[in-house]
């Protein structure tokens, strides 16, 4: 069953709003199926609980939170979204990032997500550290990947 865009694409603002901006984690039992996967939010693919503690700890970690579509495009029941993380840390520091999502969306709930986001730039934001270049990164890539 196919949703129209504009469905779907509300099903994942209501979501977003509900977690980040209300601080409601019931939205995961209430918006996502059970044995929804998210990947890339950690290690493998995140269980609903699994999902429900990585939120309560970026809840704790930021004192206001929003993540807004900026893009979004919908072929059957999968979307794909450019997003953007803003939030301000408990000690005040403004924060912006960037990521891409993917998700099946389908009868008002979600099915499964995969998260992109620019980590190195959430990283220099956090530490006033600046963010690594390109080159940088695939460095430290080859180096991890040669152990």
């Amino acid at each position: 069953m196919t949703q129209p865009p504009s469905e779907a694409r509300a099903v994942l603002e209501r979501f977003f709003h509900r977690l980040y901006v209300e601080r409601d984690v019931r939205a995961i039992a209430e918006m996502r199926e059970d044995g929804a996967g998210s990947v890339g939010l950690g290690p493998g693919i995140l269980s609903n609980a699994e999902f429900e503690r990585f939120v309560v700890s970026l809840l704790a970690s930021f004192s206001a939170l929003e993540v807004s579509i900026h893009r979004f495009v919908q072929e059957g029941d999968e979307c794909a979204m450019s997003l953007v993380f803003s939030g301000t840390t408990q000690s005040g520091r403004p924060v912006q990032v960037r990521g891409t999502a993917f998700a099946r969306v389908q009868g008002g709930r979600i099915l499964s997500s995969e998260n992109l986001w620019d980590v190195a730039s959430l990283l220099a934001q956090v530490d006033d550290a600046p963010a690594p270049r390109a080159t940088e990164l695939v460095s430290a890539i080859a180096l991890l990947t040669r152990r």
